[in-house]
């Protein structure tokens, strides 16, 4: 039995998931996520901004940094307006070929088509100006040969692709020419929008927002060693955030977006080992493995001879189930590659060493028919106390959530008071699992179709390695 204390928390300061992130106000997330004022603050916005913000799950300085861009246009790349789909919401990346306009007959205003293209094909862009004087800002503003970045939905007309009232960028802009045609170069980043809250707008908030925060607001959760070590992009944390939302280049958005992926990555992975370190300290009752008991006694009344897979993760999970710590494990392997034979062995070797063992299953037609298969496989081995019994037979139970109070009183108690300790079959969860509830240790198996063909492969559940097979 270990007598030493879990390990401290690892301290886990800017991005990391959310589903890591709730816990104690205090200071401490309670997976070890030190909040700051800076970014755990209200986004201080009107009633009406903050609403449609929060629409978007976004409530704190920190859940709209992490609004991320969903697509970003390069423009030093035309867009292939060959690729274009009806009902796409795109973002173009096109020059001025053409602008013409004409007075609507039937009301005022006058219906604008602006003609761009890729460099081989046209595609056209319709605008309603209500009066002359926007057909003539536009005119200015678009003039032919320019470039610009367009943001709309692809529709259609007399069955050819269109784009109408499109979003086209700096044209309604209060900025100068100058700086105008200076961001026309930048990367064209688009985020996550609902209903009267566009892109344009989060843009300019995240952009106040980070104006207001200084690279110690910021703080990196990568220790500076691990940063270095890197061969790809070593950018902080503070410096990735920035350059993801307001980069100049497209190498500074992809740099940026690399260490924020690692950032993420390795975030996640240490509060998983973290966990995996605070369960090892947990102590547990070990089921060491017979010689003579009715594992053995399974493994020779098999008609088939296991496979070198199956037989190397049994291993594997006898060796955790003797441990005096829990066992996590997550067996993952493709239909029919023997998981429940797997299941079954580690199940038995509970049983061998005076523990109970449970299977369990997401539906109870799935507990029906494990029950019967587990049935089938031990024979006389899964009949302890009755006549024809194995002498180390063991006792197999259904327990659903359908069966009358007097099956369940009558199941429990045949599972309670066995001759020796049963094994049963149980609906719970969304997957199939097998645990051992008096060594406080579980595993679980699921269909996962891996690459080793039909071997089955193991892999511990929560830790942050590789899959061993």
């Amino acid at each position: 039995m270990p007598d030493e204390q879990p390990p401290p928390p690892i301290p886990l300061y800017a991005r990391t998931p959310r589903a890591f992130r709730e816990g104690s106000p205090d200071g401490d997330g309670g997976d070890g996520v030190v909040r700051t004022p800076a970014l755990d603050r209200s986004l201080r916005l009107t009633t009406g901004d903050a609403k449609k913000f929060e629409r978007l799950g976004l409530r704190t300085v920190r859940d709209l940094l992490e609004h991320y861009p969903r697509r970003v246009a390069d423009p030093g790349r035309l867009t292939d307006l060959a690729s274009l789909t009806l009902g796409d919401h795109v973002i173009l990346i096109v020059d001025i070929a053409s602008f013409t306009a004409r007075s609507m007959r039937s009301r005022r205003g006058s219906v604008v088509t602006i003609e761009v293209t890729d460099g081989v094909r046209r595609l056209p862009i319709v605008y309603f100006a209500p009066h002359p004087g926007r057909v003539a800002y536009l005119e200015q503003r678009l003039p032919v040969g320019k470039r610009v970045t367009v943001d709309g939905v692809v529709g259609t007309k007399n069955g050819a692709l269109q784009l109408t009232h499109p979003v086209i960028a700096d044209v309604d802009s209060d900025l100068s020419e100058e700086e105008i045609e200076r961001r026309a170069t930048f990367p064209q980043l688009r985020y996550g929008q609902t209903r009267g809250l566009d892109s344009t707008k989060i843009a300019a908030v995240i952009g106040a927002q980070l104006e207001t925060l200084t690279d110690a607001d910021l703080p990196d959760p990568v220790p500076p060693a691990v940063r270095r070590a890197r061969r790809r992009s070593k950018l902080e944390h503070a410096r990735a955030l920035r350059l993801l939302h307001g980069p100049e280049t497209m190498a500074e958005y992809d740099g940026a977006q690399d260490a924020l992926r690692f950032e993420e990555a390795f975030v996640l992975q240490a509060a998983m080992a973290r966990r995996r370190a605070q369960a090892d300290a947990v102590p547990a009752a070990a089921r060491e493995p017979r010689a003579d008991g009715i594992a053995a006694a399974f493994d020779a009344r098999l008609p088939f001879t296991l496979t070198d897979g199956q037989r190397e993760v049994g291993d594997q999970i006898g060796a955790d189930l003797a441990r005096t710590t829990p066992m996590q494990r997550l067996l993952q392997g493709e239909v029919g590659s023997g998981k429940t034979v797997v299941a079954l062995r580690a199940m038995l070797q509970v049983v061998d060493a005076g523990g109970q063992a449970a299977l369990l299953a997401p539906t109870e037609v799935l507990a029906a028919q494990h029950e019967r298969s587990i049935r089938a496989m031990l024979g006389e081995l899964a009949e302890a106390g009755m006549l024809g019994g194995g002498e180390d037979a063991t006792r197999v139970v259904l327990l659903t959530g359908s069966q009358s109070a007097a099956q369940r009183r009558r199941a429990l108690a045949e599972a309670a008071g066995g001759a020796r300790a049963s094994s049963s079959a149980r609906t719970h969860c969304s997957r199939s699992t097998c645990s051992s509830p008096t060594s406080d240790s579980w595993w679980s198996t699921s269909s996962t179709a891996s690459a080793s063909s039909s071997a089955t492969s193991c892999a511990p559940r929560a830790a942050p390695r590789p899959t061993c097979s």
